[in-house]
């Protein structure tokens, strides 16, 4: 079968392990979706705010529940209609249908009485890419949904969380969490992880993304999509990158495989040619670093539309150039498209989220890409924040 993003939210948002990070943006803006990563249930959520606004898909989520072979119903007060409303039903089906295949109108005993409901058909895409639905039954078996509907709640433009009680753990169980969505992650990469307080309780609940970032992430000009073009993320994930302040915006970019001994700056000259070829502000430098004497790469934050929304103009609203001086900033590859941001003034105690939270939001309003994950990283176990390169 091949079946291809809710609430006011009570506590703080904050993504866990190799979960990507919300954008908190107004819940009406509309960001630019990616077309070369367009999974069916992405065209049907977007699909959905045609009909249904964010702002009530936030206080109200919809239900997704299995109905035959690849067709799910889908449930909510704005989309049900009286038996003698049929034809209504059929109306929006229709329309929706104007924006993607696979919406149909039935009548049925469902989550909410008998009625005519909607219905959605993924399978009719006949996409290659494995999707949320049938992704989320390796874990969820499909008479658990048939029972239990699924909910998706819309957190912000392009995000949505996916609320059942199979799909939720307790913070003390983020271990079970990670290997569930590393296990679905590379079927579906827009799945991710996070920390809120939500319908079953302070926890850890999957999100599913909309727009995948990492789908339009390499062919985009950007400081950390430039170094994946040299280091892989598995590297990344093994070192992190640390950015260490200069004078003037510029920043000392330390790491072993941007390391260089002097006798070698032929070798460098190369790669911060291929760096600077991918965003601009790469130069390199001879210095006494963190790796020893040698040559290091030099990142400057000029004003180009890659540098304006990258993290580290960003992070200077929070933490002044002089201490970053002294302690330089980490980047740790969580997956392809999202960082661990570490630095003592960057972490908290789980119990402290409301203030990770605020940074976030303060982060938000200079560039997308920014949330907060439970991790047990460098600073000890606590909330970091991730960072994810977005177009």
């Amino acid at each position: 079968m091949r079946v291809k993003r809710f609430l006011s939210i009570l506590g703080c948002i904050a993504v866990l392990g190799v979960g990507a990070p919300l954008a908190h943006a107004d819940p009406t803006a509309q960001w630019p979706n990616s077309g070369s990563y367009d999974p069916p249930e992405a065209v049907m959520l977007r699909t959905l705010q045609q009909v249904v606004p964010p702002e009530v898909l936030q206080q109200t989520p919809v239900q997704l529940q299995p109905f035959d072979a690849d067709t799910y119903l889908v449930s909510h007060p704005r989309l049900f209609w009286p038996v003698d409303q049929a034809p209504n039903a059929q109306f929006v089906a229709q329309q929706l249908a104007n924006h993607g295949p696979g919406w149909g109108a039935t009548v049925a005993n469902g989550p909410r009485g008998f009625g005519a409901y909607l219905t959605y058909d993924p399978a009719t895409y006949g996409m290659p890419q494995t999707g949320l639905l049938s992704t989320v039954q390796q874990i969820l078996p499909r008479d658990w949904l048939q029972q239990t509907p699924m909910q998706l709640q819309q957190l912000d433009a392009d995000t949505f969380l996916l609320d059942h009680p199979g799909l939720f753990w307790p913070v003390d169980q983020a271990p079970s969490a990670q290997a569930a969505v590393q296990q679905l992650a590379s079927q579906i990469p827009n799945l991710h992880t996070t920390v809120l307080n939500g319908p079953q309780g302070f926890g850890i609940y999957l999100t599913y993304d909309t727009t995948n970032y990492s789908a339009v992430q390499p062919g985009q000009p950007g400081l950390l999509p430039a170094v994946q073009q040299i280091l892989p993320v598995e590297v990344l994930q093994q070192t992190p990158l640390q950015f260490q302040s200069l004078d003037g915006g510029a920043y000392l970019v330390s790491h072993p495989g941007l390391f260089w001994p002097v006798e070698q700056a032929a070798a460098a000259q190369a790669i911060i040619q291929q760096l600077a070829s991918q965003t601009p502000g790469w130069s390199s430098t001879v210095t006494n670093g963190p790796q020893g004497y040698g040559i290091y790469a030099i990142y400057q934050s000029v004003s180009t539309a890659a540098s304006q929304t990258g993290p580290l103009l960003a992070i200077q609203q929070v933490i002044p150039a002089a201490v970053l001086q002294q302690t330089p900033l980490q980047l740790q590859s969580l997956d392809g498209s999202t960082y661990l941001v570490s630095h003592p003034d960057l972490f908290w105690p789980v119990t402290q989220a409301a203030t990770a939270q605020s940074v976030v939001q303060q982060l938000s309003s200079r560039t997308r890409g920014w949330g907060a994950t439970v991790y047990n990283g460098s600073q000890g176990y606590g909330i970091y924040l991730t960072y994810r390169p977005v177009a």
